[in-house]
């Protein structure tokens, strides 16, 4: 059937009054089918004879979807006139008179016509689940759409008008059939008009001054965190007569609905009253549908020219008023063919004096071209909501998971992408909680946002599979091979580091830009790393994944970055790398966890490259994901590499607080080396152990061990390793209070250190010699040394010994009853050491933090302070500590005068104190118990290092 198009005008009805209207035409339709199929129940041919029954289904269908009446009514009519035009052709005939190529025809017109019915069926069920919001209406509209299509298509290969014409004058059979016939025909002519007035037979309401000319427009979608961007692009329609502006973006980002709430903003309404169109380009894969649909927005009627982009234009040159044009996916017919045309067709609007246009395309770069000029200054290419934004938009779906804990993780872990937020909300609704959807999310991706007969705006699937056909993606192959290696890389990529990581793309350039187009990839402001987003790193990782050869370069190129990452080989490579390393830590991670699971890969060189790594990871942040996939590969490999990934692990866990496992790990290090008679690495694991011990007071074995470790290292000609030890002997004095001892050895190993360039170990050698003339009361020459201790670790990017400085610095500013700057410092360094999960130098800041708040007689804030202290010290095995902490919460229920809960507590601390050997500790809460309960001022609290 053709179109039937005429300049209507633009009319919007009430829903109830519409809905009702439609119900009831359709049971006017229903009847008449009803009859039709009583008319046909003589006719032996099984579909002519069936086909009413099955356009009666289809009727019970579309009464469910209301919401799309001018599809329904085109595809109503198509069936109709099929079923009419069967039953008219075939009257009177027997299965005998039918010859075998009209029966095949038949049969292929019945398929297909149960194929539309399928897709219907489909329809009806998506409009149940997904309800009638504004993006289903568009999704629902597009699929009927697609059916009358189908149905269109089937009737011009069964070729109805020629081939049963044709047939039946050679088949008809007597007057009476022919009779019969005409009677049809007359009555397919009644219903088909019945059928094209059914729209003016429609209750209709007055149109509203916000009304828009298309019954196909979508409506106000309800949208967060666009606020600025919306503003802007207003901005310049209002200071450009003739604007030309675009939204870019990658896929799911919400173009469409940006600029939906763009056309619909009350002054964009006012500029523009009536003259907005929205034209979907998403389905204009030639310049002539392109027109087509232009045309189609303006309810134009195509003239005696021949010429329909010229009657569009001579349309809006006679019409009154600014136009707006919504060109929505116009990257489409943008890469469909000749750009030129799309181009020309642009110009040709733009040199109307009171049309605007506004676009959404796929990509973060504006496209190139000379002929067209963007009106500046230029939107900004969308990007993922901001987290408060999307959880106003998944709670706007969804609100009964506002308090869930695990929400945040689940939003960003979607990128805070609108469309996969708004398809895992939907999601939501069936039940699942986010940290149930978090967990289906890591293990089927984005299989789990795709929908049962979706598109572009309802499956994230097809929506990125859509960007990855485009035609510059199909002529650049390379492209694809570009992007397979950089979804390997989730922090991003720096540009100038895409040679490096995918050597054998050399025409990278031109395959970043066709990414960037496609809009697979972003850039960051600055414009130099490329950056992908979640949903899309998925999809391809799990459809795309990197050639052999290509993964191979791409470990080689991390595997070189981490031999550099390691401080004990090569200072000066270490500090060279920095910068790259800083950068590149989350990628350098996920490249080494990949290399440690591909079975092709070189497992003693991933092993090494992955120790070398966790020693920069010691040096900032102690991560364990990328040791623990070594230890299991090392195993299988040899005892030496087992042992090292024991002995690295095993120090990263005592950072973290988990001492128990650090010490496991240690020892089963330091009996595999002397097993295998090398003694360095015992030496190595009898220092790491002196440290495991020093953290829990236990003095003497930290001694101990020291000093056989330094037997070996001399034994063994290791200069390096005997100043290390003389460190941690320093330290060790320090901490059991024997100043006298520490600090000679700290000043000795200090002036060895700086001359070795171990810039490291000299930071260390000063904060500890702060430390200890802060005890003695030398503030000034003390807090000289903390604040060069923390210049040093600053500048070696060394994050823990700047927090342990601040710390430091704290204590002074404490005795220096300047309590502000103790609180100031011990809060960045309890973020530091949060950052790090350096459980015990939080647990330090927090009976810092308790002493600094009884300095300032906050007794309810110390106390708390302190019993987050002490839990902490539990926790971390280290006994004296927590008794020193229960010392000090004695302190303040005496200074509160609950001297039964003072007592309690310092008679545990004392307790405790003879239990770990500190007498001294022991003598003092024993003095502090004999004044109770007369004691009103209690003395200061015992420090803790």
């Amino acid at each position: 059937m053709p179109y039937l198009w005429s300049r209507t005008s633009s009319t919007r009805h009430s829903g109830d009054t519409v809905a009702s209207g439609w119900v009831t035409a359709l049971g006017g339709v229903q009847i008449c089918l009803t009859v039709i199929e009583k008319m046909t129940d003589g006719i032996p041919i099984p579909f002519v004879k069936g086909s009413a029954s099955v356009a009666l289904e289809a009727i019970k269908i579309m009464k469910v979807i209301c919401d799309n009446r001018r599809e329904c009514e085109e595809l109503m009519e198509r069936s109709v006139s099929l079923v009419i035009v069967l039953g008219t052709s075939f009257q009177g005939l027997t299965k005998q008179d039918v010859p075998v190529h009209m029966k095949q025809a038949i049969q292929r017109l019945a398929d297909d016509f149960e194929e539309v019915i399928d897709d219907l069926k489909v329809i009806q069920q998506k409009t149940r689940k997904w309800g009638h919001g504004w993006m289903i209406h568009g999704d629902v509209a597009h699929d009927l759409k697609t059916c009358s299509s189908k149905l269109n298509w089937a009737m011009q290969v069964f070729q109805v008008m020629q081939n049963i014409d044709t047939c039946v004058q050679s088949l008809r059979r007597g007057e009476e059939s022919l009779r019969s016939s005409e009677a049809l025909l007359n009555g397919q002519a009644e219903i088909m008009d019945k059928l094209r007035n059914l729209g003016h037979r429609m209750p209709q309401t007055s149109t509203a001054t916000c009304n828009l000319p298309s019954s196909e427009m979508l409506p106000e979608p309800v949208i967060f965190g666009r606020e600025e961007f919306i503003e802007a692009a207003i901005k310049v329609m209002y200071s450009n007569v003739g604007a030309l502006l675009a939204i870019l973006g990658p896929p799911g980002m919400g173009k469409t609905a940006a600029a939906l709430k763009i056309i619909h903003d009350s002054r964009v309404v006012q500029l523009f009253g009536g003259n907005r169109y929205w034209v979907p380009c998403d389905r204009a894969t030639s310049l002539e549908l392109f027109v087509e649909l232009l045309a189609r927005s303006l309810n134009l009627t195509p003239c005696a020219s021949n010429d329909l982009l010229k009657d569009v234009i001579n349309f809006i040159r006679s019409s009154k008023g600014r136009h707006v044009f919504l060109l929505d996916n116009l990257e489409t017919p943008w890469n469909a063919g000749p750009q030129s045309d799309i181009e020309d067709v642009l110009v040709r609007l733009r040199a109307i004096p009171n049309v605007s246009i506004l676009v959404t395309m796929r990509g973060d770069d504006y496209p190139a071209s000379a002929c067209l000029e963007w009106s500046k200054p230029r939107l900004p290419s969308l990007t993922q909501l901001t987290l408060p934004a999307s959880r106003a938009l998944f709670l706007r779906i969804s609100p009964k998971d506002a308090n869930d804990p695990e929400l945040d993780k689940l939003l960003m872990a979607l990128d805070c992408v609108p469309l996969a937020l708004t398809l895992m909300a939907l999601l939501s609704l069936e039940g699942e909680s986010p940290s149930e959807l978090l967990e289906r999310w890591e293990s089927e991706r984005t299989k789990l946002l795709d929908t049962p007969g979706g598109d572009r705006r309802n499956s994230i699937e097809d929506s990125i599979k859509l960007s990855l056909e485009t035609r510059s993606m199909a002529q650049n192959p390379s492209a694809l091979d570009l992007l397979s290696v950089l979804v390997m890389l989730p922090a991003g990529t720096f540009k100038k580091f895409i040679p490096k990581v995918c050597p054998s793309v050399t025409d990278w350039r031109f395959c970043l830009r066709c990414l960037r187009h496609a809009g697979l990839v972003y850039m960051s402001e600055d414009q130099q790393t490329v950056n992908i987003l979640s949903p899309i790193r998925s999809y391809v990782i799990l459809h795309h994944p990197p050639k052999d050869h290509l993964r191979h370069d791409l470990h080689e190129a991390y595997f070189q970055l981490a031999k550099n990452s390691n401080y004990r080989v090569n200072r000066e490579d270490f500090l060279r790398a920095l910068p790259d390393l800083r950068r590149e830590d989350i990628n350098l991670q996920a490249v080494l966890l990949d290399a440690l699971k591909d079975e092709c890969a070189e497992k003693e060189m991933v092993v090494k490259a992955s120790l070398e790594y966790t020693e920069y990871l010691i040096w900032t942040n102690p991560r364990s994901d990328v040791i623990v996939g070594a230890k299991r590969v090392a195993h299988a490999i040899g005892a030496r590499q087992y042992a090292d990934c024991l002995w690295t692990h095993g120090r990263l866990l005592r950072l973290r607080g988990q001492l128990d496992s650090a010490r496991s790990n240690l020892e089963e290090a330091k009996a595999i080396y002397a097993t295998i008679g090398y003694i360095l690495g015992v030496a190595r694991c009898l220092r790491s152990l002196s440290v495991l011990h020093r953290m829990q007071d236990q003095h003497l074995a930290a001694r101990a061990e020291v000093i056989e470790a330094t037997k070996i290292y001399k034994s063994l000609g290791h200069p390096f390793g005997v100043i290390n030890c003389l460190v941690d002997l320093g330290l060790t004095f320090w901490r059991q209070g024997d100043f006298r001892s520490a600090i000679p050895l700290l000043m000795k190993a200090e002036v060895i250190c700086r001359a070795e360039g171990d810039y490291k170990s000299v930071a260390l050698c000063l904060w500890c010699l702060g430390n200890i003339r802060r005890e003695q009361g030398l503030y000034d020459i003390a807090r000289t040394l903390l604040v060069e201790a923390k210049s040093m670790y600053v500048e070696l990017c060394f994050p823990r010994g700047v927090a342990q400085c601040l710390r430091g610095l704290a204590e002074l500013y404490r005795k220096e009853n300047r309590f502000d700057s103790a609180h100031t410092a011990l809060d960045e360094a309890k973020k530091i050491f949060a950052k790090l999960h350096y459980s015990l130098g939080t647990a330090r800041c927090l009976y810092i933090q308790g002493n600094l708040y009884r300095s300032e007689h906050q007794l309810k804030s110390a106390q708390r302070s302190l019993e987050e202290a002490r839990a902490k010290f539990t926790a971390l095995g280290n006994r004296l500590c927590g008794a020193r902490c229960l010392a000090a919460l004695g302190s303040v229920y005496c200074e509160q005068r609950d001297y039964d809960s003072a007592r309690k507590m310092l008679s545990e601390a004392r307790r405790e104190c003879i239990r770990c050997g500190d007498d001294v500790e022991a003598r003092l809460c024993a003095k502090e118990l004999e004044k109770l309960p007369k004691q009103s001022t209690p003395r200061g609290p015992l420090p803790i290092p």
